[in-house]
């Protein structure tokens, strides 16, 4: 087999491939034994038809069957002993025509490579990288609320009155028009007063009722409820408080400890230390991370295939799509200046991911297919009811090789991080406002 490499630019190249007559012959003569073991013709027992009467009657088709694999071995051939690494599928000149036995069989093609330029220097990247102090209280601060999700619900016993942080255990039917609606009814739910689960309106109802005394209030769903045949809606509730509860927050002490699995409160408080620190270490490392990129992005400029381009400029489409209503007046219009940054950002990832896996392949940074495994795993444990589906989309090898490039760009971004000129900035780290943790807006 013949192979002739012309470099039609950095990122492009144009083979043309010969297979002798001898090796064009011998894949026929396979092709036809193949064959014969396959069908059945009357007066021939099976694998004893003669070559001639299966060429006369398939001749044509085994003669594409030849070319095609001819055509897929020379593209083997190619990538295994000639170090041609294709991002595109090849395109070929013309159409592929049948192969004919002692000939000679020519084919060429396109094929879009990964650029080739010069990494330099890479070392010594000017980053900023925030440095997280926390602040004094802070730890105090959290501590408080890991005894509050520590606390029980205890039967109020010294009043029948609803107030502002029981926990009370209600029946309720909201009707439009008299009509009872979708959602609209519970038994022995249990609401917390303060929470902010309800719509706007519910708990104020709720508030100052008595155990055991039906009441009605009127409420106004909100214009922007999900739901839009609530939206806006006026509804009629009618409730009954059937319990009151209280809640009962354990002091912050060696005791609470115990019950977390830690010594003593000084253990304690040194987890939940580490935990903030690990928390914010970890947002400051995407950061980083990031400022790496941008860092790589403008040190380097070479073309890239056209090909990968636009598959990508075409998923960051999609998402444009999605997040821009369809009803929009100009929407044509953002849709347009959207994809103009889109380009600029696209063109940005792609040269650097060009460049993270070049120093990877010169420091011979790579991921082990345990770390693949436990990413996957870690994956499949945080997406709940999907867990299942999750699996078995890492299946996928091209999947699974996209998430063993990103784990390698995150071990080469973090082999550079070390190499960097580094400036700390010490920031405190901010307040964690729990009130924030509610949902809103449950019927």
């Amino acid at each position: 087999m013949l192979v002739r490499i012309e470099e039609q630019s950095p990122i492009a190249r144009r083979v043309v491939i010969t297979v002798p007559a001898p090796l064009v012959s011998r894949e026929f003569s396979g092709a036809y034994n193949r064959l014969s073991q396959k069908v059945s013709l009357p007066g021939f027992r099976r694998g004893k038809i003669p070559a001639e009467v299966l060429r006369k009657r398939y001749g044509s088709q085994i003669a594409l069957e030849v070319a095609q694999s001819l055509v897929d071995e020379g593209w083997q051939t190619v990538m295994r002993d000639h170090g041609v690494l294709p991002v595109s599928q090849p395109r070929f000149e013309g159409q592929l025509g049948p192969a004919t036995p002692d000939s000679e069989y020519t084919f060429s093609f396109t094929v879009e490579v990964p650029p080739e330029f010069d990494l330099g220097t890479y070392y010594g990247l000017p980053i900023e990288r925030t440095d997280w102090q926390i602040p004094g209280g802070h730890i105090e601060h959290e501590l408080t609320h890991v005894a509050d999700s520590a606390s029980t619900w205890e039967p109020v016993g010294d009043r029948e009155t609803a107030a502002q942080g029981d926990m009370v255990i209600i029946d309720f039917k909201g009707k439009r028009d008299g009509v009872p609606f979708e959602g609209g009814e519970a038994q022995d739910y249990e609401l917390e007063l303060g929470s902010g689960r309800m719509i706007p309106g519910f708990e104020a109802a709720v508030l100052g009722q008595k155990v055991s005394e039906p009441f009605t209030f009127d409420l106004t769903f909100p214009e922007s409820y999900p739901h839009a045949a609530l939206a806006g809606a006026s509804v009629t509730f009618d409730a009954t408080i059937k319990d009151l509860k209280t809640k009962v927050v354990p002091p912050i002490d060696d005791e609470l400890a115990g019950t977390l699995g830690m010594a003593d409160l000084e253990a304690l408080k040194a987890e939940v230390r580490k935990r903030m620190l690990a928390h914010w270490d970890g947002q400051s490392r995407t950061e980083v991370h990031n400022a790496l990129r941008e860092a790589l992005a403008n040190s380097y400029s070479f073309d890239l295939p056209p090909s990968l381009l636009e598959a990508e400029l075409a998923e960051r489409r999609k998402s444009l799509e999605s997040e821009l209503p369809q009803e929009t007046a100009d929407r044509d219009e953002k849709l347009e200046d959207g994809l103009k940054i889109a380009r600029g950002d696209a063109e940005k990832a792609l040269r650097v991911n060009f460049v993270l896996d070049a120093i990877a392949a010169k420091e011979s940074l790579d991921v082990e297919e345990s770390e693949v495994n436990r990413q996957i795993e870690a994956i499949v444990r945080s997406s709940g009811s999907y867990a299942a589906r999750m699996r078995q989309m890492y299946k996928d090898e091209g999947r699974k090789s996209a998430l063993r490039r990103r784990l390698r760009h995150d071990k080469v971004l973090d082999f550079l991080l070390l190499k960097a000129n580094v400036t700390l900035i010490p920031k405190d780290i901010p307040a964690h406002n729990h009130d924030g943790d509610h949902g809103h807006g449950e019927t």
